[in-house]
């Protein structure tokens, strides 16, 4: 398996932990007697943020040791800055939108 594929099942693991638990937190009982679930926008600005900031650790993480382990770990580095630059943009739209 190609090294950037594992960051990026990792990243998406994480993340659907962190909405799964968001959403099992969230949920009312009220809902499950009337048989229908809502969904919002609200309920993904928290694990967004969650997610970016996993990402930008993970790409400090990964620059911080980027001599001991070598130069093809700077192809990791670069996507990880990307998804987190992402993930940070999609959070900050969302709560300006949301909250704003």
């Amino acid at each position: 398996m190609r090294p950037y594929m594992f960051v990026i099942l990792l990243g998406l693991c994480l993340t659907a932990a962190t909405l799964t638990e968001t959403a099992s937190a969230t949920e009312e009982p009220a809902q499950e007697s009337q048989g229908g679930g809502s969904f919002s926008l609200f309920m993904l600005v928290r694990p967004l943020g969650m997610a970016t900031l996993g990402f930008v650790c993970g790409t400090f993480a990964v620059g911080l040791f980027r001599r001991k382990l070598g130069r093809r770990f700077l192809k990791i580095h670069l996507l990880l800055a990307i998804v987190a630059v992402i993930l940070g943009l999609t959070h900050g739209i969302m709560v300006l939108l949301l909250y704003g």
